[in-house]
């Protein structure tokens, strides 16, 4: 940000928020003039590695309190992967964690250790980082899900709703389609690389009302294998047949997130939970 422009930014998101925290750079932050504007919080630090676990750790307490596992994204400084790269992480509620190329700091290893990350994304060119880390991780660029542990359950497959809500949901699929037939559909949505197909389910906007989730809010969408994805609010009532689909896997019926218009990357398989955040 320029100086002199953060009074102006300020009052330009006074109208859709209440919250402000200021991020910078020890040096930079002490000149943009911020005496008299009401920051919650300020969070700055000495370096791009530092500013990043610090923010990381903020970003961190506020989606464990949710139960939402965490699962950091590392970038390098290079402008370029930063810039594309957070702008993801954020809608998944993923931490950003920037580096040097060819390592990874002690700060960024303790953030990791204390979070119990289950999944680390590498974020940059195969030559930011060293052979044994990338072997090590995951690339932001590769889809190694078939690596990831998943815990599936035995017997009927299970659905939790939480978070903030105003009845919390508990169920089974069995136990879905049961209590809630009247909201079981057939629509049809273009899958990315299947063409046009019939999917019958629960329509996420139906789910959300049957719980009655408090709007404005984020919806994370996770994964037995801990994948998650994170929608807003605006963005499924905009697109009403994002749809939670039952779907016959050896011998169970279990929930799949289908994603009208979004790439493959967005749709979810092995749904087990949906947790609504406010705010």
């Amino acid at each position: 940000m320029k100086e002199g422009g953060l009074a102006e930014a300020y009052r330009s998101f006074q109208s859709v928020t209440d919250t402000f925290a200021l991020v910078g750079l020890t040096g930079e932050v002490q000149k943009l003039g911020a005496d008299g504007l009401r920051f919650q919080s300020l969070i700055k630090a000495r370096d791009p590695a530092s500013l990043s676990h610090e923010v990381a750790e903020t970003i961190a307490a506020e989606i464990q309190s949710y139960g939402i596992p965490i699962n950091a994204i590392i970038v390098t400084t290079r402008w370029a992967h930063g810039l594309a790269v957070i702008p993801f992480a954020y809608r998944s509620l993923w931490p950003v964690l920037m580096t040097e190329p060819g390592e990874i700091p002690e700060e960024v290893v303790s953030f990791l250790t204390e979070h119990n990350v289950e999944k680390l994304w590498l974020a940059g060119d195969e030559t930011d980082f060293p052979k044994g880390v990338i072997d090590e991780y995951y690339r932001i660029q590769c889809s190694y899900f078939e690596r990831l542990k998943a815990f599936y359950p035995k017997g009927d497959w299970p659905l939790k709703v939480t978070g903030d809500v105003g009845v919390m949901l508990d169920l089974t699929v069995p136990e879905l389609k049961a209590e809630y037939g009247d909201r079981i559909v057939t629509v049809s949505i273009r899958h990315p690389k299947k063409g046009l197909q019939e999917y019958t389910g629960i329509r996420l906007l139906d789910l959300l009302e049957v719980a009655e989730a408090r709007i404005p809010c984020k919806v994370a969408v996770m994964a037995a294998d801990g994948y998650q994805k994170t929608f807003l609010y605006e963005d499924i009532e905009a697109n009403p047949d994002i749809l939670l689909a039952i779907e016959p896997v050896k011998g169970q019926e279990r929930l799949d997130l289908k994603v009208p218009g979004y790439p493959g990357w967005w749709w979810v398989k092995d749904v087990v939970k949906v947790i609504v955040i406010g705010g």
